[in-house]
């Protein structure tokens, strides 16, 4: 399965993304998870990490409130480029929901239920160029 550079799993019913599951992927460059049911709660952190190679994930349409931090960590690569979670149900992005992502250069964040967005949550992006 080291093969697999592109995997389509939109349009399913996945709740969640546990650490560990994907790692047999590790020459993943595009993931698609969009339109299932994944939560915070069920996407862990580190649950792209032995992912070295993804460059871009999409979780739109799905029902994360907020991106899973836990000791400096989130659940995303440090060189993935491209996040798309629009049309979630986002409240707030704050420091540490992107952090460790130096390569990240596009981040879609609309159409979520955002009231606030805190101090310092997009100053150690240095390749961000689209928000």
């Amino acid at each position: 399965m080291r093969a697999v550079l592109i995997l389509y799993l939109q349009n399913n019913r996945i709740i969640g993304i546990r650490q560990g599951v994907l790692c047999n992927l590790s020459n993943l460059e595009l993931l698609y998870l969009q339109s299932n049911n994944i939560q915070e709660d069920t996407l862990d952190v580190g649950a792209f990490e032995c992912l070295p190679s993804l460059r871009t994930i999409n979780l739109d349409y799905n029902k994360i409130q907020l991106v899973p931090v836990a000791n400096d960590t989130n659940p995303f690569p440090p060189n993935i480029q491209i996040i798309y979670l629009r049309n979630n149900e986002l409240k707030s992005v704050g420091p540490g929901s992107f952090i460790n992502l130096p390569a990240l250069a596009y981040l879609y964040l609309e159409n979520n239920h955002l009231t606030s967005l805190l101090s310092g949550t997009f100053t150690d992006l240095p390749s961000l160029s689209h928000l």
